[in-house]
Parts: C-alpha cells; structure tokens; sequence
C-alpha cells in the first residue's frame, strides 16, 4: 500500500510540473527574452560596442620579443710570417793580373824579304773524248730483221696453217703489224692487209700472241711488220 501511495503521488507532482510547463504565459516571457537578447547582441556588432567592451574587460597582454645576442666578430688573422730572404752570394774581386812586360823596340838593319807566294801548278788541257754516234734506228716499220729466233718462229707459222685451208687446197698471205714494246715484247697486233681474208687472220695472229717470237729490245719501241706467206709446200717464211 505504501509502495502504491507514493507512486500516485509522484504522479500527482509531475502532473503539477506539465501543467505548469504548458502555461502561455511562461512561454511569452521566455520568448520575449530571447528576441531582446539577439537584439542586443546585434546592437553591440552593427555599433562596435563589443569589441570596445571586450577590450575594456580584456586585460592588456604585453608580448615581450627576445632577440639572441649577436655573436662576436671572428679574431683577426694571425700576420704572415716574414720569410727570411736568400743571402746572395756576393762574388770575390777578380785576381790581380800583373800587365804583360813590353820588350824594348830596337832598330834593325837588316833587309826585309817579303815572301811571294807560289803559283798553282798548271794543269795540262786534256780534251774529253768525243761521244759515241747514236745508232740509226731504220725508219718505219721494222721487218723480219727484228726477230731473234727466226727458226722457232717460222716453224710456228708453219704449224699454225689451218686445216680447213690444207683440206680445201687454199693458200694466201698476211700482214701483220705488231706494236713492240722497250722489253721485246708484243704489246699489240693487228691484220694490216690479208688475201685471202679471215682464212689466215686468227692462226697468224695467235702465233705472235702465244710469244712464240721474240723481238730485240729497243727503249723507245717500235713497229714490226711481217709478212706471212702460207704455201700448201709446208714452206712459210
């Protein structure tokens, strides 16, 4: 029952509290008291009223800056040390030197011979010998006569007669001019004249081209020209 009473009557005081929560008049006044304190905070930040009052309450605070000492200068830098310069070798005086004794001048009597010098010997004229004549070389082209194996070549030509010619019966003769150089060599050959032609052209010229004849020498070369001769005798010069 205790537990039941006191229950109720807490009920009862809270009941009392709502209804006074709920009065319109109790929520006017505390509206009308906000309204005017927004006002007046409004008041003091259009007008600066604040801050001078904020200033006025805050206490002045004095920042104290402390700068480091400045360090000292760096010492002077100690003087150089004075070299002692070299002693210069100061060179002895020179030796005395006695002057050289001049020997009295006496007159003399006797004669002065002058020397004559003595002449170059003369060297007899020898003539020099008189140069060698300069060979003739033969003008034109050269002949057989420039050949040195004239045996060798000539059984060259010889063995060259074609057979087609020998089966056919056929004979001729070529000419042939050959370009021959400082050492006694062919340098060129070529068919000056050929009757019948292109029957003997190619066998007399591959005789002089295989070296089968030899040329003298002569150091300003010169022109062979030889005459072949193929007979059906067996006989070619």
């Amino acid at each position: 029952m205790s537990t039941a009473k006191t229950e109720t009557e807490g009920m009862i005081v809270m009941s009392g509290w709502a209804q006074r929560q709920r009065d319109p008049k109790k929520h006017m006044a505390g509206i009308i008291f906000v309204v005017a304190f927004h006002i007046f905070l409004g008041w003091m930040i259009f007008t600066g009223a604040g801050q001078k009052f904020m200033k006025a309450v805050a206490p002045a605070s004095i920042v104290e800056v402390v700068l480091p000492p400045e360090p000292p200068p760096p010492p002077p830098p100690p003087p150089e040390p004075v070299k002692p310069q070299p002693k210069q070798d100061i060179p002895p005086p020179p030796n005395y030197v006695p002057p050289p004794e001049v020997a009295p001048t006496t007159t003399s009597t006797a004669p002065v011979v002058e020397s004559v010098p003595t002449p170059p010997p003369v060297q007899a004229y020898v003539p020099a010998p008189p140069a060698p004549p300069a060979v003739q070389r033969p003008v034109g082209p050269r002949g057989f006569g420039s050949i040195t194996n004239r045996p060798e070549c000539a059984a060259a030509f010889q063995a060259s007669f074609p057979r087609e010619a020998r089966r056919a019966g056929t004979e001729g003769t070529v000419t042939l001019a050959i370009q021959v150089g400082a050492d006694g060599k062919a340098i060129s050959v070529e068919v000056a004249n050929a009757n019948p032609r292109r029957v003997f052209d190619r066998a007399a010229m591959g005789v002089i081209n295989s070296g089968a004849c030899q040329f003298e020498k002569d150091t300003a070369g010169y022109v062979a020209q030889l005459l072949i001769t193929y007979k059906l005798s067996g006989e070619e010069e």
